[in-house]
Order: structure tokens, then C-alpha cells, then sequence
């Protein structure tokens, strides 16, 4: 029977041939690790680059597609590490396994990114669909108001345009009364409208709750509340035409109040102006010894209230230079009196007449009726002040005449005492 040969070789050649095979087992399981490294490297980038993008264009289905193409990267990771460990080639790989953990660690990271991605890109795209359904339900609102609310928007606006018809009439009372009647038939309906739009509106709000986001909520709300703010808007320049008949009728009211009043305070104004001009040299006169008054005591007051009494004159026009002022001739004080007097007896009737049209109950609950008698007061007034005037000016000359009677009296008393004097004197003489 054949022997068994053993081979003997030398312990030097044992040594080379057993290095090589290291050498070589270590060259394979290295080609074998960065193949593994690479592909994992390659899907952990990609999954790093999806989570960078931006949350509202990332499909949640494509997250979960990376996260499941990780998986098996890591566990061929794993597996390459422990056939690295178990090698037994030690120290000539612990490179190779360095490179293993740290794409691990990195391609583990990318996972867990991943992970918690998911959700919060499922709450985004949710949100958007809520917000695209948000955006089509408003749509429906707004489509099913718009027509109702440009409906009362040209009923308003044709409203308005007829009230105009009323001021354009101008005298013709009929056709203003024509125009107004047009016009408060124009603003009910527009008033209708109003109404009807506003509670359309009124419903849409009442099923914001069907909105699914907050935002969608606050957004239809306050698109609703614009139209509402503009219907409303519109309702306040419908409350002046809807009562145009009774505002019509009161200025028809006012204008004949106007025309009744003016017929009696024109021809008192026009005697209170006469009796002014008339009155010119005696209001000069008048003026004139007054301003002699103030400067006679200006003499007996102090610096301060010459100062005041300085700036006062400063704000009066400036009298002309030499300008002077003769007594008024009796005719003209005369003639002025009659005047002054005939001017307030009118003008007295017309206060009168005044007093009785503010007692009308019809002129109580009446605004432009009430304006009219506050204007013909105002000139009644106005009126009143100039006869006051020339009323001062008789006054100031009464006292003059007064004054310059009594000079004249004392003087020629004293004259008529130096007469007697010597005549006094010679008798007492005789008698002794």
C-alpha cells in the first residue's frame, strides 16, 4: 500500500506563504468593505440632500422609500464589520473598520432625520390640503354673494344718481316732486338689496366652522367682513334718500318760510341803510367826541393802560390827517331820528314775526325751517347794531348840547354880575 509523503519545507518559505495568504484575504475583504461603504455612502447622501429641501415639496411616500433603502445598508455595514472582526487579520484592518463605523454613524444619522422628517412633512402637506380646500370653499362663498352684492351696489348707485334729478329741477316743483318720489322708490329697493346681501353674508359667516385651518377661517372671515364693511357703508347713503319725500317737503317748507320772512326783513334793512347814510355826519360826530373823550382821560390813567389803550387804537384804521368833524345840522339830526325810528319799528315786526314762527310746532320738529330763522336772525342782529349806533351818536350829542347850554348859562350869569358891579359900587358910595 502507498505511504503517506509528508512535504517538508523550510519554516522561512511557511512564514512567506502564509503572509501572502494574509495579504491577499486582506486585499479581498478590503475591495469587499468599500464596496459596501460606497453604496452606503451614495444612498446616505441622497437621503442627507432629500432632507434639506423644502418640507412643502417632499412627498411623504418618497420619505419612506429612502428611509427603507437605508435599511439594508446598514445591516450589510454591520455585516461586513463583524466579518472584519472575525477575520483574524487584526491590525491590518482596523482601518477598513474605521471606515465601516464612521459610515455607519453617518448613514444611521441620515436615517433617524429621516425618521422624524416624516410626520412633520405628512403635517405640511395635510396643512396644503387643507389650505387648497380652504381656498376652494371660499371661492364657492364669494361666487354664490358676488351677485347679490353688485346688485345692491348698482341699486345704491342708481339711487343716488336719481336723487340728483331733485336738485336739477330746480323751480320746477312738480317735476323735483317727481324726482324725489323716483327717488325714495329707488332707495327701498336698493335698501332691499342691501338687506338681502347682508344676510347671505350673515349665513357664509355662520359656516366658517367648516373651514379645517384656522388661517382658512381668518381669511374667509375677513374677506366676508369686506363686502359686509362696504354694504353697510352703502346702507348710510341710503338713509337720506329713503326719506326724500319729507326732506324734499321741508325745504319746500324752509323756502317758502324764506320767501316770507325775506318780504318783510328786506324793506327793514333797506330803512335801517337809509337811516345809517343819513346818519353819517352824526355817527362822525359822535365818533369824533369820543375819541376826544378817551384822550381827555388819558391824561389820569396809568403807563400800563395807556399801552393797552395805544394797541387798542393801533387795531383801528387810521384816521386821515386834519380830518375833522362839524356839529350835524338839525335838519340832519332830525332827519335821521325819523329815519332810525320808522327802520326799528320795521324791524321790530319782523322780530315779532320771527317770535311767532319759532313758536310753530311745525317749525319746532323742522331742521332747515329752524336754520332759516337762524339766519334772518343773525341779520336782524346785524341791523339792530346799527341803529344801536346811531342811537349812541343821538345820545352823545344830546349830552353835548346839554353840556354847551350850561356853559353858556354860566357865562352870561357872570357877565350879567361884572355888569352890576360898578353900578353897586357908585351907590354904596352915595349912601355914605
Amino acid at each position: 500500500s502507498p505511504r503517506n509523503t509528508f512535504l517538508m519545507m523550510p519554516r522561512t518559505d511557511k512564514v512567506k506563504r502564509e503572509s501572502s495568504e494574509r495579504v491577499g484575504r486582506a486585499k479581498v475583504l478590503e475591495q469587499e468593505a468599500t464596496h459596501v461603504i460606497n453604496a452606503a455612502k451614495k444612498v446616505a447622501e441622497e437621503a442627507k440632500a432629500t432632507c434639506e429641501r423644502d418640507h412643502g415639496s417632499l412627498d411623504p411616500t418618497l420619505l419612506k422609500e429612502t428611509e427603507a433603502a437605508l435599511k439594508p445598508h446598514l445591516q450589510a455595514l454591520l455585516d461586513q464589520l463583524k466579518v472584519l472582526e472575525t477575520s483574524g487579520l487584526g491590525d491590518a484592518m482596523r482601518a477598513v473598520e474605521t471606515r465601516i463605523r464612521r459610515t455607519h454613524v453617518a448613514a444611521t444619522d441620515a436615517a433617524t432625520k429621516i425618521k422624524v422628517l416624516i410626520p412633520t412633512v405628512m403635517r405640511v402637506q395635510q396643512e396644503k390640503l387643507s389650505e387648497q380646500r380652504d381656498e376652494k370653499l371660499l371661492k364657492e362663498m364669494l361666487a354664490s354673494i358676488m351677485e347679490k352684492f353688485h346688485e345692491a351696489e348698482d341699486l345704491v348707485e342708481k339711487a343716488e344718481i336719481t336723487s340728483a334729478m331733485i336738485e336739477h329741477a330746480g323751480d320746477d316743483l312738480a317735476e323735483a316732486q317727481k324726482a324725489a318720489e323716483q327717488t325714495e322708490e329707488s332707495a327701498k329697493q336698493a335698501a332691499a338689496a342691501v338687506k338681502e346681501a347682508l344676510a347671505a353674508i350673515g349665513l357664509k359667516l355662520g359656516m366658517l366652522k367648516q373651514f379645517e385651518s384656522d388661517q382658512g377661517r381668518l381669511k374667509a372671515a375677513d374677506s366676508l367682513g369686506t363686502f359686509s364693511e362696504k354694504l353697510r357703508v352703502a346702507n348710510q347713503k341710503l338713509l337720506p334718500l329713503l326719506a326724500a319725500q319729507d326732506t324734499f317737503k321741508a325745504q319746500v317748507e324752509a323756502k317758502n318760510l324764506s320767501d316770507e320772512m325775506e318780504a318783510k326783513l328786506m324793506p327793514a334793512e333797506v330803512e335801517v341803510e337809509r337811516a345809517e347814510t343819513i346818519a353819517v355826519p352824526l355817527l362822525n360826530f359822535a365818533e369824533a367826541a369820543l375819541a376826544a373823550g378817551q384822550a381827555a382821560a388819558e391824561a389820569t390813567v396809568t403807563p400800563k393802560a395807556k399801552a393797552k389803550t395805544k394797541e387798542k387804537e393801533s387795531s383801528k384804521p387810521a384816521k386821515k390827517k386834519g380830518e375833522t368833524h362839524e356839529l350835524p345840522t338839525a335838519e340832519v339830526v332830525a332827519l335821521a331820528a325819523k329815519h332810525a325810528s320808522e327802520a326799528a319799528v320795521n324791524l321790530q315786526g319782523v322780530q315779532k314775526l320771527l317770535d311767532q314762527k319759532r313758536s310753530n310746532q311745525q317749525v319746532l320738529f323742522s331742521t332747515p325751517m329752524k336754520k332759516v330763522l337762524e339766519r334772518v336772525e343773525t341779520r336782524i342782529k346785524s341791523a339792530q347794531k346799527k341803529l344801536d349806533r346811531i342811537k349812541i351818536a343821538q345820545k352823545e350829542l344830546r349830552e353835548r348840547e346839554t353840556s354847551t347850554a350850561s356853559v353858556s348859562d354860566v357865562a352870561e350869569k357872570m357877565d350879567s354880575v361884572a355888569k352890576a358891579a360898578p353900578s353897586a359900587a357908585v351907590a354904596k358910595l352915595e349912601i355914605r
